[in-house]
């Protein structure tokens, strides 16, 4: 092969590559407009899917748990079933021979508070704990079917045009928003709410209200068989025993029912107090909740 040929040859290869590298070169440059469009299609599904995440979280901020409510209701009626049980037995008690003197030493000595704490709410911090839990669990149900509900909802509405770019954004947004609510909604996080809730406060101060109905009543029956057995010692000491016995009974026959409503009513408060702050600390949760999500997920 001669000289000329050889670099014929040559020439002709490397125009060929020249084009090809042309070729290419121009391939790339139609195709950067189409990745950014594809990027921007990408870019605009999520923005949507998070848009409609965002109103989704407002309305769900705004509106009550109602299996959530339900638990703390029928919790803490649980926790104060056994204090509304033991009011009868600590009437008994107040309206015995023993107790009203029982009651007496124990006022002068400053530790009625602490026995009508041990009678009526010995158990009620540990039911009041276990509500708690269990409302955190119902909660931490409740919003996750809450949100897979919205999943379906807008998986539903997705326009066959948009394809599974849009069901793939939500997919996305469905697992995350899974995770978060995970940690941050259930026993541990509404237990912490409810950290600065103070019910032993609460039981010291409904025990106070409920010594001082119980002392009074005490001090007046006990007043009254010692005038009878001053008497009683004159006539007969089997007579002081007598009166004592017919005033306590009297006593109770015309005040029992009323102290029982009184010794209720108080009971009554300190329970709805406890579900007034169960209440606050699972909207604080909630809220704390949704907000912690938008601003991570959605920025």
């Amino acid at each position: 092969m001669s000289n000329k040929q050889a670099s014929d040859g040559e020439t002709v290869r490397g125009m060929s590559r020249a084009g090809r590298r042309a070729w290419t070169g121009r391939a790339m440059l139609a195709l950067v407009p189409l990745a950014v469009l594809v990027a921007t299609g990408h870019q605009m599904l999520r923005l949507r899917a998070e848009e409609r995440w965002r109103e989704f979280s407002e309305e769900l901020r705004r509106a009550p748990l109602q299996e959530t409510r339900q638990a703390i209701d029928g919790g803490i009626e649980g926790a104060f079933a056994p204090v509304y049980a033991a009011i009868p037995s600590l009437l008994d008690w107040h309206y015995s021979f023993i107790g009203q003197y029982a009651e007496l030493g124990l006022a002068l000595t400053g530790r009625l508070e602490e026995e009508i704490e041990s009678r009526l709410f010995g158990d009620l911090e540990e039911g009041i704990s276990l509500a708690v839990d269990d409302v955190g669990r119902v909660m931490q149900e409740e919003m996750l079917s809450e949100i897979e509900r919205w999943f379906g909802r807008e998986v539903g509405a997705v326009h066959p045009g948009l394809g599974g770019g849009l069901g793939r954004a939500l997919e996305t947004l469905l697992e995350d928003a899974k995770r978060h609510f995970a940690v941050a909604v259930g026993p541990t996080a509404v237990g912490a709410a409810m950290a600065g809730v103070s019910t032993s406060a609460g039981v010291r101060t409904l025990t106070r209200g409920l010594a001082e109905k119980l002392a009074g009543g005490a001090a007046l029956r006990a007043a009254s068989p010692l005038m009878g057995r001053a008497a009683g010692f004159i006539v007969a000491a089997a007579a002081g025993v007598g009166i004592d016995i017919a005033l306590r009974k009297l006593d109770e026959l015309l005040n029992r029912d009323e102290l029982e409503q009184a010794l209720t009513a108080l009971v009554d408060e300190e329970k709805e107090r406890v579900k007034t702050a169960l209440a606050s600390a699972v909207d604080e949760v909630k809220v704390t909740a949704l907000g912690d999500f938008v601003q991570s997920r959605l920025r």
